[in-house]
Formats: structure tokens, C-alpha cells, sequence
């Protein structure tokens, strides 16, 4: 009875995504449909060190998976809205004129982080979650070059206090 044992509990929910993320292994479906319909639940009564804390125990080389379940699972709008927007931001990926939405592009770069010999680097691994959150307020079009992120990385790094004071990170 999954939708019961989360109303005990929120953070099980969490604790589920991290495990799934951790072990590479799916989430049973009504188990997923009870974490889905709970997503607001979860943010409203879990406190952010308490998720946070279950965050430091996904594994570096996990973290896109789990970053990917927080935002099907509709946690990571409410939690981290700044990289949750990142998935309505387009980007042109390379010289063949693939676009890829710089969310995606964000967990692609989490998962090939720990593989670039960063084995076990969380922190790392948590910044290449940030490294682009700058993009939504510095996307802009020029006629000349079509879109563009000027100062993404300056954009972003002032963004980041306001962003870890939320999450109570140092």
C-alpha cells in the first residue's frame, strides 16, 4: 500500500528515488504513482536538510538518475526550480544542428563527470548540476549568431547562494 506508507512518512519517498538511483533498478508502478501523486506532499512536509541528507547518499556516478527521477517525479520543480527550468532552455548541441534541451545536457554531463577519473566526487558531481543554471536569464537571440548564453557562468554563480541558502547547503 504504497500511497499509506508514504502518508506516514514523506521522506520515504526520497529514500525510494535514492535507492532506485543507487542500484539502478526500477520503481515498482504503483509505488512510482503514489511518489508522483505525493510530489507536493513531499516538498510541503520533508524539510530540505532532510532531503538533502538523503541526497549525499546517492553514489557520484548515480546522481543524473536520481537528479532524473526528482524531475519525473515532479520534486525537483518545487525543490530546485532554477534547474527544473533548464529543460525549456534549447541548446545547439553541435555542428550538425541537434538541439538538445540544456537540462538533458546537465544530466549527460553529471553522468560522464564521475567516468572522467572524478570517481566518487559528490561535490563535483553536484556542480556539474549547476554549471549551467545560468542559461534561463542569459539566453539571448542575435540575428548574426541565433540564440546566445553570454555570462551564463557569471549569471549563474550569483544565482547560487540564493539556491544553496534554500536547500541549507553551505
Amino acid at each position: 500500500l504504497p500511497d499509506e506508507t508514504l502518508r506516514h512518512n514523506y521522506l520515504l519517498a526520497v529514500r525510494a528515488l535514492r535507492f532506485a538511483a543507487n542500484f539502478d533498478i526500477p520503481i515498482e508502478p504503483n509505488t512510482w504513482l503514489a511518489i508522483v501523486r505525493s510530489s507536493v506532499r513531499v516538498l510541503d512536509y520533508v524539510p530540505a536538510t532532510d532531503i538533502m541528507d538523503e541526497w549525499r547518499k546517492v553514489a557520484a556516478e548515480s546522481m543524473h538518475r536520481f537528479v532524473r527521477l526528482l524531475y519525473d517525479a515532479h520534486i525537483l520543480q518545487g525543490l530546485i526550480p532554477e534547474v527544473a527550468a533548464l529543460s525549456c532552455v534549447c541548446q545547439e548541441k553541435d555542428k550538425d544542428g541537434v538541439e538538445v534541451n540544456v537540462f538533458d545536457h546537465t544530466l549527460e554531463c553529471m553522468k560522464h563527470y564521475p567516468e572522467e577519473g572524478f570517481h566518487y566526487d559528490w561535490l563535483g558531481t553536484m556542480a556539474m548540476l549547476f554549471h549551467d543554471v545560468g542559461k534561463t536569464k542569459s539566453k539571448r537571440w542575435e540575428p548574426a549568431l541565433g540564440w546566445t548564453f553570454h555570462n551564463h557562468n557569471y549569471i549563474g554563480a550569483k544565482m547560487i547562494p540564493s539556491i544553496f541558502r534554500r536547500m541549507k547547503l553551505p
